[in-house]
C-alpha cells in the first residue's frame, strides 16, 4: 500500500501543472508572470527588430 501511494504521489509530480498568469510572482512587489512574459515579449521583439 505504502509504494502505491508513493507511486501517485510521483505520478501527480510530472504531470503538467496549470498557473495563472494573473498571480502575483515572488517578491517583485506586484508584478504577474503576463506583465514579466509581456515585458520580455517586447524586448526580444525590440532587439530583433531594430538590431540592437
Amino acid at each position: 500500500m505504502r509504494s502505491y501511494i508513493g507511486n501517485e504521489l510521483k505520478k501527480a509530480d510530472r504531470r503538467i501543472k496549470t498557473i495563472s498568469l494573473d498571480a502575483i510572482v515572488g517578491d517583485s512587489e506586484g508584478m504577474t508572470l503576463m506583465d514579466m512574459v509581456t515585458y520580455d515579449s517586447y524586448l526580444n521583439c525590440y532587439s530583433l527588430c531594430v538590431g540592437g
